[in-house]
C-alpha cells in the first residue's frame, strides 16, 4: 500500500487552480511528469493525522460529495481527475512552485484552498478536508459556467474563468489534461459507488 507507485504511475499531480506563466508554467510541469519526477515526490508526510482512508473510501466521499453538491453528471469527470491526480490517496504531494505544493486526492494548492475557506492546516492534516477544498474548487468551476466534462477539467487545471487564455506551452499542457481526463479509465471497483 506505498504511494510511490502510484506516483510514478501518475501522469498529473498537478496545479489544481491557477495557470502558471512564464517560465513556471503548467507545460513544464508536463514535461516532468514525462521524465519521471512523480517517482520523487516527497511521500513522508509525517505532519499527517487522518490520512488514513482507503483508495475505495476517498473515491467513495469525492463521488458522495460531487453527487449531492453539483450532482450525479460530474461524478464521472471528477472520479477521473482523482484518477489522473492522485489515483485516488490522501499522501499525495505535488512538486515545488512558485505557488507551493497541491495536496491531496485533487490535488489542491494551499493559497486556493485558503480562497474556498479551507486552511492550510485543515488542508495538511484531513484527507476529508482535502476532499471537501477538491469538490469546492468544482463547484466553483460549476458557478463559472463550466458545462461540458472538458470544461470542467480545464477549470480544474487551470483555474478560473476556465476560458483566459494561456502562454502556448500552458495552452498545450491544458489541452493534454483535457485528453488525459476524457481518456481515463476508473477503476471497476468505483463503479459501485457512483450511486451510493
Amino acid at each position: 500500500q506505498t504511494i510511490i507507485p502510484t506516483l510514478a504511475a501518475v501522469l498529473c499531480a498537478t496545479i489544481a487552480t491557477k495557470a502558471f506563466e512564464g517560465d513556471d508554467n503548467p507545460a513544464i510541469y508536463f514535461q516532468r511528469d514525462k521524465a519521471g519526477w512523480g517517482k520523487n515526490v516527497d511521500s513522508n508526510l509525517d505532519w499527517v493525522d487522518t490520512m488514513s482512508k482507503s483508495r475505495q473510501q476517498v473515491a467513495q466521499e469525492i463521488a458522495s460529495k460531487v453527487r449531492s453538491r453539483i450532482g450525479q453528471e460530474w461524478v464521472e469527470p471528477a472520479l477521473k481527475i482523482a484518477k489522473i491526480e492522485s489515483g485516488y490517496n490522501c499522501n499525495v504531494l505535488g512538486p515545488k512552485t512558485k505557488h507551493g505544493r497541491a495536496v491531496g486526492p485533487l490535488q489542491v494548492l494551499p493559497s486556493s484552498a485558503e480562497s474556498l475557506g479551507v486552511s492550510t492546516k485543515q488542508l495538511s492534516s484531513s484527507c476529508v478536508m482535502q476532499i471537501e477544498a477538491g469538490v469546492r474548487h468544482m463547484e466553483r468551476c460549476i458557478e463559472l459556467g463550466a458545462k461540458t466534462p472538458a470544461q470542467f477539467a480545464s477549470c480544474h487545471v487551470s483555474g478560473s474563468p476556465f476560458q483566459k487564455r494561456l502562454t502556448k506551452k500552458a495552452e498545450r499542457y491544458r489541452q493534454q489534461y483535457i485528453k488525459l481526463a476524457q481518456n481515463a479509465k476508473i477503476p471497476s471497483w468505483v463503479g459501485g459507488l457512483y450511486y451510493w
